[in-house]
């Protein structure tokens, strides 16, 4: 069984529109691969980094942004844990988080505090999803993540991309 790293990783921060991506070691042979959802065009609201922590917060912190129109007073994250044999990912949603009374305005960055996301979770899972699943602005509107697209995506880009890579890279590792 592989030992979980000491050090924090961090997914880097990238331009919006590009997929961050950060394995780990974990207990399942493949290890674990964190990826930070990025947004599709129209969402208000995009988890930027995250920084795991492989022995006590798979979501230790993080940073976002509000690429909305209105100010952004409440929001929550969710994440999709997704098992090594291709069954049915898991969605797993964080609670509430209210901001400062006067919000994040358009264009603002905020911190995103640890979401309690136990790193026993990847011994069974290969990939963790991060991800802004609903938010709330002051001029009334909330906005809710497509969760069938956010789930889909990352299914399809894990069979066919992410785990044939490990394999790949597992395979071509010499024997010890």
């Amino acid at each position: 069984m592989a030992e979980a790293p000491s050090e924090n990783l961090t997914a880097p921060v990238g331009p919006l529109g590009q997929t961050r991506l950060t394995q780990t070691e974990s207990a399942n042979k493949l290890g674990t691969v964190m990826l930070v959802h990025t947004p599709n065009t129209g969402d208000p609201v995009a988890l930027l980094a995250v920084t795991h922590n492989m022995q006590t917060d798979l979501f230790e912190q993080g940073i976002a942004k509000n690429i909305g129109k209105a100010e952004l007073m409440a929001y929550r994250l969710g994440w999709f844990l997704y098992p090594p044999d291709g069954g049915a990912p898991v969605l797993r949603e964080g609670k509430f988080i209210n901001l400062p009374d006067d919000g994040i305005k358009p264009g603002g960055q905020f911190k995103v505090p640890a979401q309690q996301v136990s790193p026993i979770l990847s011994n069974d899972h290969v990939m963790v999803v991060s991800f802004i699943e609903e938010a709330k602005f002051a001029d009334g509107t909330d906005w809710k993540a497509d969760i069938d697209q956010v789930r889909d995506t990352y299914k399809n880009k894990l069979d066919t991309e992410i785990i044939p890579s490990i394999e790949k890279t597992l395979a071509e590792r010499p024997k010890q």
